[in-house]
């Protein structure tokens, strides 16, 4: 008997393109891949740039906070009230780095104290509240500030040693008092209620506002 090999023609035609097309599924499952890591790597690259970014900003304005209260200090140390405290005084003293004095808007004469975010710094006599910026004597002083809501829990925390005696945190556009304020250094849990509270659903600008020794 002589046997003969039996090639089904159709099967050596339909290989290649049987190849070719799970070649192509792959392909296809690959590109998926790459573009669900790439949106993974994007996603975390823009939430480590807006954390960097916030850490950064939050720095720099405890660096004003802290820069203001030192001059403050050294301004006022031969006395024993702030009377005459304003933010022109102080902006002209020349014990500000350059970057958190500005011209005033309404009085160019006068000049300002501003955040790195470009926001107006008041600081006036008298404890937040009191309405005793005027009344001669005043032991303690005020230091208000807007910030943006991401800000808010890093310095509404921040230490301020025997300088602090309290602190409020309000709306940015409220033209009120705080309902509340805190006689000590808030804990992270503390600091992000409160600026919640005070931000509100649209998680806006908030005002801090302290009063210092």
């Amino acid at each position: 008997m002589v046997l003969t090999n039996v090639v089904d023609e159709s099967t050596v035609v339909r290989a290649p393109s049987l190849i070719k097309k799970f070649r192509k599924g792959l392909s296809l499952i690959e590109s998926a891949m790459v573009l669900a890591l790439s949106a993974v790597v994007i996603a975390g690259v823009v939430a480590y740039y807006q954390s960097a970014s916030t850490n950064e900003k939050a720095e720099q304005t405890t660096a004003m906070v802290v820069s203001l209260i030192s001059a403050v200090h050294s301004l006022y140390a031969s006395q024993t009230n702030y009377d005459g405290m304003n933010e022109d005084t102080i902006a002209k003293s020349g014990m500000l780095p350059a970057q958190y004095v500005a011209p005033n808007p309404t009085d160019p004469k006068k000049m300002i104290i501003v955040t790195p975010n470009g926001d107006q710094v008041w600081s006036l006599p008298g404890a937040q509240g009191s309405g005793d910026e005027k009344k001669p004597g005043q032991t303690v002083w005020q230091l208000t500030y807007t910030i943006p809501y991401d800000l808010c829990p890093a310095l509404a925390r921040l230490n301020l040693g025997d300088s602090f005696v309290n602190l409020g945190i309000v709306e940015a556009n409220s033209g009120g008092d705080p309902d509340h304020f805190y006689t000590k250094a808030l804990s992270v849990s503390e600091a992000v209620s409160a600026c919640s509270k005070a931000a509100g659903g649209d998680k806006g600008k908030v005002k801090l506002k302290y009063t210092l020794r």
